[in-house]
């Protein structure tokens, strides 16, 4: 039998590592600074790690799902074993003790400082890389698939222990610390400010003006440079050329294609575009993609790396709605979960369709391309090869181009309309809008989130896919400490008796009971009350036909209860017709609204139906509805 040749072997200096998509390769140097016996073993923690899952055949070839992520794990890996040579070289990590294991991650907690008399730290999600390196390296051991490995685990305690010195001397609680994480939520007010200017910017007469360009161009295919007046040989621009000439013989084609859509569109008051250049019009669409991004990121749960890979050629569009027509690659065990883009969204996709010199899904444009730019409509009026290689090498912004939009749209826009933001926010990131977008899925039922936010996620598409996303791509700890806030915020209100929140229902009263007369305490004493009631609610959830504050030990209370499972099935047994008699259910006045349709058109039904059975269902039904709508 012919020997396989194998691509990578443990103690090697570089490994080949394949990308799932497209199978190209990259290539992973171990120059690190210690012996090559740790190197080695190194190499082997990496291979048997969440990031690569052992070599995938037994050519020994290594297929990760995403090149960057496996590089950010080995950096981890190099961390450790570098430590391990300068430290402790002749000891196995099995003698390593608890407190040398803490030792070892409390110093690479510390980011290196010159300009800082106390260091900065990183952030919550690097303590969790190094402990779950850790705990990979004693679980791996103890199963004999690495030939070393340490002996304790890194758990909730331990992360404590290896912080708290360094967030002492820098005036942090633990908890502080956890909340500023990187990847901790934008504030909701400050989202809410953000999305409302990405908003204005897409429903702008600049922005219809530049689809409404770009329209007409892809019909007559000029060289852009020409239907500018600072670039043209008339010094009119195609607008001004249609005004001028548009009862005479010398109106050309295009510039009367120009006048009539651009009237069409609404823009009969311009009398010439509102860009002088080429260059003018590029600038006001990169504004428009970081607009768009904005919206993307805010309000579609997608993560930044998902947003670069979605094309328009991928898409269905049904009624106002973009329907992913393929499925979106989610982990390296292949979960895949269905994309919609509908309202909000479906509106900032339609932006960056529009904003192009191409035809965005002849060519498979992805959604940030480079379409709007000179280069693209120069290519355009080229030759085919041209366009091949604009279509596969310079067709789209890259990951870490695109990364920093987000943070210059709040810098550029939001900041210098609303300068005292800054003190409650100084930047943003695109890895904190999943948790943004999750908290405003958790508060679609909220009469205090912006009504445009609000008709988003109670779109029907929408309502589903925040079910199935929320369960699928966000973590339990996530979705709890969401709900956890949610819920703290809520008790609050229905105990400071809101007038417009106006919460109704058993929930809201034993709410109110258990917090008793507030005018009769302090402040802080509120606060405490507050905090005890927040941590019996043991899930919150908000449907569009009220909330449920499912308290501990109220399992069997429940109208949910399973009994199978002998647990409440809150996300999966709620609805319309089971809510309003549970004890554990509130709802609000929007919500309310939403109770009466049920009602009517139950009540219809009783009317109606042939079937007296259905028809007396119906009739109990619409009863239940009325007591909980008078607060029985």
């Amino acid at each position: 039998m012919k020997k396989v040749k194998k691509v990578n072997n443990f103690g090697d200096p570089v490994f080949h590592i394949h990308n799932h998509f497209d199978d190209k390769i990259a290539t992973l140097p171990f120059e690190w600074n210690c012996s090559k016996k740790i190197i080695k073993y190194g190499q082997m923690l990496f291979v048997n790690s969440t990031y690569v899952n052992n070599f995938a055949d037994d050519e020994n070839r290594i297929v990760v799902s995403r090149v960057p992520t496996a590089k950010n794990g080995k950096d981890y890996i190099q961390k450790i074993c570098e430590y391990w040579h300068s430290f402790h070289p002749d000891i196995a990590l099995w003698d390593w003790s608890r407190q040398d294991i803490i030792e070892f991650v409390r110093l690479q907690m510390v980011k290196e400082s010159t300009s800082s008399p106390i260091a900065p730290l990183y952030a919550c999600h690097a303590l969790k890389n190094y402990s779950m390196f850790v705990n990979q390296s004693w679980n791996q051991h103890t199963q004999g698939i690495l030939p070393d490995g340490f002996q304790f685990n890194i758990n909730h305690q331990t992360r404590r222990d290896i912080m708290e010195p360094l967030l002492l001397e820098r005036g942090l609680t633990y908890e502080e610390w956890q909340d500023g994480d990187s990847y901790g939520m934008i504030p909701l007010p400050i989202a809410s400010v953000m999305l409302a200017n990405a908003v204005e910017l897409l429903e702008s007469k600049e922005a219809n003006a530049a689809f409404s360009f770009f329209s007409v161009w892809r019909r007559h295919r000029v060289h852009p440079s020409n239907c500018f007046w600072k670039q043209s040989g008339s010094k009119l621009d195609r607008l001004q050329r249609y005004f001028r000439d548009r009862y005479s013989e010398n109106l050309l084609a295009i510039d009367k294609d120009f006048g009539e859509t651009f009237q069409e569109a609404g823009l009969g008051d311009l009398k010439k575009l509102p860009w002088k250049s080429v260059g003018g019009l590029s600038d006001f669409c990169k504004k428009l993609m970081k607009a768009s991004l904005t919206i993307l990121l805010l309000l579609s749960g997608f993560r930044i790396s998902e947003i670069i890979s979605l094309r328009f050629c991928d898409y269905e569009k049904k009624n106002g709605e973009w329907i992913y027509e393929a499925s979106i690659f989610k982990t390296h065990e292949g979960l895949r979960v269905p994309r919609v883009l509908h309202d909000l969204t479906g509106l900032a996709a339609k932006c960056l369709q529009d904003i192009s010199y191409l035809d965005p899904e002849k060519y498979s444009l992805s959604f940030f391309h480079r379409g709007f730019m000179e280069g693209a409509a120069t290519a355009a009026l080229q030759s085919g090869s041209d366009m091949q290689k604009l279509e596969l090498g310079n067709s789209s912004f890259s990951i870490k181009t695109v990364s920093t939009w987000l943070n210059d749209f709040y810098q550029n826009i939001t900041l210098k309309l609303f300068p005292n933001l800054k003190k409650e926010c100084e930047k943003v990131s695109p890895h904190q809008c999943r948790h943004t977008w999750a908290a405003f899925a958790l508060r679609r039922m909220d009469g205090n989130v912006e009504e445009r936010i609000r008709e988003h996620f109670l779109h029907s598409s929408g309502s589903s896919m925040t079910k199935s996303y929320t369960k699928l791509k966000l973590s339990e700890a996530i979705k709890n400490s969401l709900e956890e806030g949610y819920s703290r915020e809520v008790v609050m209100r229905i105990a400071k008796t809101v007038l417009s929140d106006r919460f109704t229902g058993p929930a809201a009263r034993r709410i109110i009971k258990a917090v008793g007369s507030i005018s009769a305490i302090t402040p802080e004493e509120l606060d405490e009350k507050v905090r005890e009631i927040s941590s019996t609610v043991q899930r919150f959830s908000a449907t569009e036909w009220g909330f449920c504050v499912f308290f501990k030990d109220s399992e069997k209370t429940s109208k949910c209860y399973d009994p199978v499972s002998r647990l409440p099935d809150i996300d999966g047994g709620s609805g319309p017709t089971i809510c309003p008699t549970c004890p554990n259910g509130m709802h609000n006045p929007l919500q309310e609204k939403n109770l009466i349709r049920v009602g009517i058109q139950h009540q219809h039904i009783s009317n109606t139906h042939p079937i007296k059975a259905i028809g007396k269902l119906s009739a109990d039904i619409v009863e239940n509805i009325k007591k909980r709508l008078e607060g029985k």
